[in-house]
């Protein structure tokens, strides 16, 4: 007859060689009391160290997966702020479009060139990035611009900020007009009014006229739509004042050139 071969867990045998490994008993001491073969313990102990990498291996993929995750959850975040940000500009775009403009939506998401630490101008002749050469060129371009702001800390947003601080002689003598908005009932005119020194200081004179629209989620709707016609009315008015300015100041530049 053959004795039963005694039975193992894995639970059971990473227990006794770390006791081994770590010193707590000697090898002598673990075979005598578990009456274990020195054989056996060392084939154990090889089990165990020829796959202990396989431990971080998972971790690592564990935290590759987490990474992919979050990278996931941040570009859901992304998109989601940029049909937000189209929606609320909506009304300005289709209005411009009516009234022949080719407005070209500039968005600080899709133009992220990080924090400034280079302008423009300070780029090398053709190691400037592709998209900041695109987007020059747009700004180079454009008789005027509407630039949309929301308001962080009673200020302009900093994406916003960093983004126009790329640039400064491409935007000079082309007006400006400021579009604000905010949850509350103030229209974000604070980031409207810091934003207009901004402005003026990067060379583009803003119209008096500043289109603040107050409680955004129920000013516009999911599709972009007015709820209210006199918002309609309002932006009819704001942009008839930027394009006279537009036409003046183009006119200006054809005939005379830019002062500098």
């Amino acid at each position: 007859m053959s004795a039963n071969r005694r039975q193992y867990t894995a639970e059971f045998k990473a227990k006794v060689v770390l006791q081994m490994l770590m010193g707590e008993k000697t090898s002598a001491e673990i075979c005598r009391s578990h009456k274990l073969h020195s054989s056996v313990l060392n084939r154990w102990r090889k089990e165990f160290l020829d796959h202990a990498t396989t431990i971080f291996e998972a971790d690592s993929g564990h935290e590759a997966d987490q990474q992919r995750i979050a990278e996931l959850e941040r570009l859901v975040g992304q998109l989601t702020m940029k049909l937000e940000i189209a929606k609320k500009a909506s009304q300005s775009f289709n209005q411009l479009a009516q009234r022949g403009h080719n407005a070209i939506f500039a968005d600080a998401l899709e133009y992220d060139f990080g924090l400034l630490d280079r302008m423009y101008k300070e780029h090398e002749p053709g190691q400037v990035p592709v998209k900041m050469e695109e987007l020059a060129e747009h700004i180079r371009s454009a008789d005027g611009f509407v630039v949309v702001t929301g308001e962080y800390n009673h200020s302009v947003q900093p994406g916003l900020s960093n983004l126009m601080d790329h640039f400064l002689e491409e935007y000079y003598f082309r007006p400006a007009g400021i579009v604000s908005y905010s949850v509350g009932g103030f229209g974000g005119v604070r980031a409207a009014v810091h934003l207009r020194v901004m402005l003026g200081e990067m060379g583009m004179p803003t119209i008096s006229s500043m289109f603040a629209i107050s409680k955004i989620t129920e000013a516009i709707d999911a599709d972009g739509k007015a709820q209210d016609e006199s918002l309609i009315k309002r932006l009819g008015s704001f942009l008839d004042e930027l394009e006279w300015y537009e036409e003046a100041l183009k006119r200006q530049r054809d005939e005379k050139g830019r002062p500098f």
